[in-house]
């Protein structure tokens, strides 16, 4: 066995093929895009804006509708399986945090294979540190950002909690477990490391 039931390589990548493992997976792509636009017709919204110095790494911006007070600001990591989907098809997800005052960034990334997981767990951290830096410049707050995602969303989720302030932030805001101390190996992380000035 090459891993669990899987004998060959073949096989094992087979499972990675989304196309071939959902039956009309064209059903699901043409929702997302068609609800996306929706939701761009409806909400005011800035596409493409850099957090980072690739051409991938930009987020889309749906601000909270008419708040006076800055806003809880929802960091949304899409997925694919590492490989596929933009921003742009995700749009989508702005629609009910809108409706509950809630600003929303919906994160691009490069993709493998072009690049490494790593990489863009790198570029997830660097989307989470410029919304912590950048949440006024869209009405938000903060000191209330909170992330989600599905499939590879999350799992950048999960890997990118060790992001110095910004994942003190989010966890202390998600889970209201108290910010690990500063001597932390895991945690030594400043959002500085992985903030481009150039790119506010």
């Amino acid at each position: 066995m090459l891993y669990r039931n899987f004998a060959t390589q073949e096989e094992l990548d087979a499972q990675y093929d989304l196309e071939g493992t959902v039956p009309e997976v064209s059903l699901y792509e043409d929702f997302y895009a068609q609800e996306s636009e929706k939701v761009r017709a409806e909400l005011n919204h800035r596409l493409g804006v850099p957090f980072g110095p690739t051409l991938a790494e930009h987020l889309d911006l749906y601000p909270a509708p008419g708040t006076e007070h800055a806003a809880p600001v929802l960091v949304y990591l899409h997925g694919g399986y590492w490989r596929s989907r933009t921003s742009k098809e995700f749009g989508f997800v702005a629609r009910g945090p809108a409706s509950h005052g809630v600003a929303t960034a919906v994160v691009n990334y490069a993709l493998c294979p072009v690049v490494s997981i790593d990489e863009i767990v790198r570029q997830t951290r660097a989307a989470l540190a410029w919304t912590f830096k950048s949440a006024a410049s869209f009405g938000g707050d903060s000191e209330r950002i909170h992330v989600a995602g599905h499939s590879a969303g999350i799992s950048r989720r999960c890997f990118s909690r060790q992001t110095g302030k910004v994942t003190t932030v989010y966890r202390r805001t998600l889970s209201k477990v108290p910010p690990p101390s500063a001597a932390s190996s895991t945690w030594r992380h400043s959002p500085t490391l992985f903030y481009n000035p150039n790119y506010s």
